[in-house]
């Protein structure tokens, strides 16, 4: 920026040179900026002339050093010649004996330590100061002529002017520039505004950030893009990122990441994407002057690997995820794997005695399934089977309602009447068949009751549980033998004297496990119920992949 700048300032003293009309000097117009090309107004500066002889390492016939004040706009004026003389005469320069060059350094604090700014040949003799030197009076005469948009000077060059009119404004202020083709209108500014040449367009006020895209990387549902922000135009970058879209050249008013301020390079994470989809990528930059974006980059997700379920209640055992259903509901399935999967029916209530003096059988377990299955991806619906409904008079049990994943996995509930289920009384105490569905068998006085049988054991969840177990018969007495179901099952029903009141009965097969239900007594006065069975359960297990 500095050295361009200086050579310009040179051409413009060529030009000073041939009209000066005295030998006194030189004029010599500069601006005065920083290092980062900031304007030093009203400010002090030093400056040191050399005029070289030759070439740009060629000996200083000339040295001299001048301070001056610049303006408000950093411009400054000088005289090269009525400086301060460190070396050499100005007026015994020859200046038509030899070719010259001029070698500026500046002190942009006043003082003596000058930095070097740039060495630019004297485009033409001066003139003015050959001829006072030589006491010879150089006359010279050219004309100009113009043939069509064609300018040509005597002895000379031809150029081709710019062809068109120019319109007559239409606000007072507005001006024109040449756009290559036409003369094109800028509106007219405002108080105190600056005009900016923004790619090769004088602009009001400062012109829009310069900056470009990047792109990382990508997968099945991120990317991760941004940007360099290389210029700022002049005017604080105040919000910067990434706007995306699955359509061409998108903007701010589509999907954006908002990644910091100011100038530089940043990055930026897009999440959320679709899987095996072209997206559409622009970094962009927010300034006072507007909103500028960088070079359009395109990218296309790859197909998604992902595997994952939702639905139930979700816990985490190790690296496995869980999904618990114990009431209806919808498992999601997004891509394919395996899975294991356990499914619970509904148990069987347990029976209630006919005769007085004895016990009804209790409940059965409803069916348990425990396997390993590959599923695809959509939507299952997920049934839950519901306990028998307990039993409040004289009756066999109710069968428990079936379990299932539509389209995978179905397991059934418990009967009402089946190796000892529900069955109102039998003739000794012994225990249920094992088996799924079983419960323990009716009794008689003053038999004590009998056990259901033993369910399946799993570690779907982390843990053994058994599910499925069959409930106790009801003890025949009238101080009610307690049936104990092993594992998840009912206990059998019994009463109690307390005073006046109702008898009690325990007890209900295990919720969400598939328990039976108990049997109840049937001793006079003091009658149970045969209590209801345990609801099923839907239990999920498998490895989420993201």
């Amino acid at each position: 920026m500095k050295k361009l700048y200086f050579l310009i300032i040179i051409m413009l003293i060529t030009v000073l040179v041939i009209n000066a009309q005295t030998p006194q000097g030189i004029n010599y117009q500069g601006m005065a900026r920083d290092n980062s090309g900031n304007v030093l107004a009203n400010q002090t500066v030093s400056l040191r002339f050399s005029v070289l002889s030759g070439n740009i390492n060629g000996n200083a016939v000339y040295v001299e050093t001048q301070t001056t004040t610049t303006d408000g706009f950093g411009l400054f004026l000088l005289m090269i010649g009525q400086g301060t003389a460190i070396s050499g005469t100005f007026t015994s320069i020859s200046w038509g004996s030899n070719t010259y060059f001029l070698k500026a350094e500046m002190d942009a604090t006043g003082g003596t330590a000058f930095q070097f700014l740039g060495t630019s040949q004297f485009a033409a003799v001066p003139y003015a100061l050959y001829s006072e030197k030589s006491g010879t009076t150089i006359t010279e005469s050219q004309s100009l002529s113009i043939n069509g948009n064609n300018l040509s000077i005597s002895g000379g060059n031809t150029v081709a002017l710019p062809t068109g009119n120019l319109a007559n404004g239409t606000v007072v202020g507005q001006i024109a520039y040449w756009n290559g083709t036409a003369w094109s209108p800028i509106s007219a500014g405002t108080q105190g505004q600056n005009l900016t040449l923004c790619d090769g367009i004088p602009t009001w006020g400062p012109c829009l950030a310069t900056l470009s895209t990047t792109l990382t990387s990508y997968t099945s549902t991120q990317a991760v893009a941004g940007g360099i922000i290389t210029g700022d135009g002049n005017s604080t970058v105040t919000q910067r990122g990434v706007c995306y879209s699955i359509s061409p050249n998108p903007t701010t008013a589509n999907n954006i990441s908002s990644n910091g301020s100011g100038i530089g390079t940043f990055t930026s994470n897009l999440t959320g994407l679709t899987a095996n989809t072209t997206y559409y990528i622009r970094s962009y930059a927010i300034t006072s002057a507007g909103t500028s974006y960088g070079n359009q980059m395109s990218f296309t997700t790859s197909v998604s690997t992902a595997f994952v379920l939702s639905g139930g209640t979700i816990t985490t055992v190790g690296s496995d995820k869980v999904h618990t259903f114990t009431s209806s509901g919808t498992l999601t399935v997004t891509g394919s794997g395996t899975v294991r999967i356990l499914v619970v029916g509904g148990g069987s209530s347990g029976a209630r005695g006919t005769t007085d003096g004895y016990g009804g059988g209790g409940g059965g377990g409803g069916e348990v399934k425990d396997i390993t299955v590959y599923v695809s991806p959509g939507t299952y619906s997920v049934s839950i089977g519901s306990g028998g409904a307990q039993v409040t008079s004289t009756s066999l049990g109710n069968p428990g309602g079936s379990s299932s994943i539509t389209g995978i996995i179905s397991a059934n509930g418990a009967p009402a009447t089946n190796n000892g289920n529900g069955v109102r009384y039998g003739t000794s105490s012994g225990n249920g068949i094992y088996s799924q569905y079983s419960g323990g068998n009716g009794c008689s006085l003053p038999s004590s009751s009998a056990n259901g049988s033993i369910g399946i054991a799993s570690n779907i969840t982390g843990v053994s549980v058994i599910y499925g177990s069959g409930g106790g018969a009801g003890g025949g007495s009238i101080s009610g033998g307690q049936g104990l179901g092993a594992g998840g099952a009912g206990e059998g029903g019994h009463v109690l004297y307390q005073g006046s009141n109702p008898p009690y009965w325990i007890c209900e097969g295990a919720a969400n496990k598939g328990g039976g239900g108990g049997g109840a007594s049937n001793s006079p006065p003091y009658y149970g119920y045969g209590l209801a069975g345990g609801s099923g359960v839907v239990i999920i297990r498998y490895t989420e992949i993201y």
